[in-house]
C-alpha cells in the first residue's frame, strides 16, 4: 500500500466510523457495509419498508453510537433519499447511474456471474473515490418544498400539453371544425365547456344561434365578429364522417380527456397559488425575482436550480456543464465537432433555456443578442442555448455575491468592454 493511499485510509476512518454502498429497488435494498479499520465488508439485504428502514438504522445508531456513517447509493431523489436524510449521522454521497455504469464496464467487462455485485462497486466508489464525491447537502424544509412544486407544476403542464395534442388529433378525425370554433389552447374553461357541450358537429347543428352566442358570452368572447365568423362555420359546414362506429364511441374518448385537462389545469392553479405563498420566503427570491421576465414561476425554478448551498458549484462553468448548457466538443482523428449535451438534468437544462426564451421580452441586451445571433443565421434553440449560457454566468455571480441583478449595471458592464451585443444594440 503506498504512503498516499494509507493516508487517505487514515483520513477517511477519522471522518467515518462505517462506509455503505446501497442498491436501491422497489421492493428490497442490497447493502454492503465496511467498518472503518477493518478489511473486508459485510453484505446483506433489507426490504423496502418503513419498518425494515427504521430497523436497519437503529441498529446503525446502536452499532456505532455518535460515530458517523458514508453512505453512496444510485439517487439524489426517492424514498430512500427521503427516508435517509432526516438522520443527522449519516452523510450521503448520491452518484449518477451512469457513473456506475461506466464503473462496471471498466473494470467489470466479463459480466459473469461471480463478478462484484453493484453494491460492492458502489462501496468501492466511495471507499476510493471518496476525496472526488461530493457530500450531498439538503436545502431546508422549505427551500425543497419549492423545488418539489415548481417541478411538479412543469411536469403537470408537459402533460397537459401531450393530453392537449391527443385531443386534438381525436378532433381531427371526425370533428375537425372544433378547433376553429374554440381557444387556440384546448384546456381554457371555453374549450372545455364548448366540447362536453357539443362533442359532434351533428349536435352543435341542431342547438340554437342565440343559445351559442350567450354560450361565448359567458365564457368572455366578446367580440361580435367573431362570434359571427364561428356561427356561420357551424351553419355551412359540412361533417367530416357520419359513420355511427365513430360518432358514437369519439365522445366518449373525447369526455375523458377533457375532464383530465381540466383536473391538470385545477393542479397547474393551485401549484401556482402554493409558490405564490411560500415563494417570497426563499432566502434568495430577491435574487432570482430581479432577473428580467422571470416570473414568479420562473425565479422559482431558477432559485431551485441554484439552491442555498454555495459550495455546490464553485465556478459559472460547474452548471454549465452539470445542466447541459454547454455544449460538449466530439474530437476523432482529425474529424472535430461541437454537440449539445445530452447527458445532463433534462428539467434543469429546460429551465434555463425556457428563462432564456422570457428573457427575450424583457431584457433589452438578451433581446439585441437574439436578433444579432439570427442575422447571422443561427436557429432560434440554437441562440437560446447561447443566451442561456451566458445568464447563467451572470445568475452565478449575483447567487456569490448574495446581489440583485441590475439591468443597467449590466449594460455599462458591456459598454466598458465594447461588447459585440451592445454595438448591436446602439445600431
Amino acid at each position: 500500500m503506498s504512503q498516499t493511499t494509507s493516508h487517505q485510509d487514515s483520513l477517511m476512518n477519522q471522518e467515518y466510523s462505517a462506509f455503505i454502498g446501497i442498491d436501491w429497488a422497489d421492493q428490497k435494498h442490497d447493502i454492503a457495509t465496511k467498518i472503518a479499520g477493518q478489511k473486508h465488508a459485510t453484505l446483506k439485504t433489507i426490504e423496502h419498508s418503513p419498518e425494515a428502514l427504521s430497523q436497519w438504522v437503529n441498529d446503525l445508531r446502536r452499532r456505532f453510537g455518535s460515530g458517523k456513517i458514508a453512505i453512496c447509493l444510485e439517487q439524489s431523489k426517492g424514498a430512500l433519499i427521503n427516508f435517509l436524510i432526516s438522520h443527522d449521522f449519516i452523510t450521503l454521497y448520491p452518484i449518477n447511474p451512469k457513473t456506475l455504469a461506466k464503473f462496471r464496464e471498466a473494470f467489470r467487462p466479463s459480466k459473469a456471474k461471480n463478478d462484484p455485485t453493484d453494491t460492492e462497486l458502489i462501496l468501492e466508489i466511495l471507499l476510493k473515490h471518496l476525496n472526488q464525491l461530493r457530500p450531498w447537502k439538503p436545502d431546508s424544509a422549505l427551500v425543497r418544498t419549492i423545488s418539489i412544486l415548481a417541478e411538479k407544476r412543469r411536469n403537470a403542464v408537459d402533460q397537459r400539453k401531450e393530453i392537449s395534442n391527443q385531443l386534438k388529433s381525436l378532433l381531427k378525425g371526425y370533428f375537425p371544425q372544433a378547433l376553429d370554433l374554440v381557444s387556440e389552447d384546448l384546456y381554457t374553461e371555453l374549450s372545455c365547456q364548448f366540447l362536453l357541450k357539443w362533442p359532434t358537429l351533428q349536435v352543435l347543428q341542431k342547438a340554437k344561434k342565440n343559445s351559442i352566442e350567450k354560450f361565448y358570452r359567458t365564457f368572455h368572447c366578446y367580440k361580435q365578429d367573431v362570434i359571427n365568423r364561428r356561427l356561420e362555420i357551424i351553419e355551412k359546414t359540412t361533417a367530416l364522417t357520419t359513420d355511427s362506429a365513430i360518432l358514437d364511441t369519439s365522445p366518449i374518448e373525447l369526455k375523458m380527456l377533457v375532464k383530465v385537462l381540466q383536473q391538470l389545469t385545477s393542479s397547474i392553479s393551485e401549484y401556482d397559488k402554493q409558490l405564490a405563498t411560500l415563494y417570497p420566503s426563499h432566502p434568495y427570491a430577491n435574487i432570482f425575482s430581479s432577473f428580467p421576465g422571470a416570473g414568479p414561476v420562473n425565479s422559482a425554478r431558477l432559485a431551485s436550480a441554484f439552491g442555498t448551498d454555495k459550495d455546490r458549484y464553485q465556478k459559472p462553468e460547474d452548471i454549465h456543464v452539470y445542466s447541459g448548457v454547454a455544449p460538449i466538443t466530439v474530437q476523432s482523428g482529425k474529424s472535430h465537432w461541437v454537440a449539445a449535451r445530452y447527458f445532463c438534468p433534462k428539467y434543469l437544462r429546460q429551465t434555463f433555456i425556457e428563462y432564456a426564451g422570457q428573457s427575450i421580452k424583457s431584457s433589452i441586451w438578451a433581446k439585441a443578442f437574439y436578433t444579432m445571433q439570427q442575422k447571422k443565421g443561427k436557429k432560434h434553440h440554437v441562440i437560446l442555448r447561447a443566451l442561456a449560457f451566458k445568464w447563467i454566468r451572470i445568475m452565478f455571480r449575483c447567487w456569490k455575491n448574495n446581489k440583485a441583478y441590475d439591468e443597467l449595471a449590466y449594460l455599462k458592464s458591456l459598454k466598458k468592454r465594447g461588447s459585440e451585443v451592445l454595438k448591436h444594440l446602439a445600431t
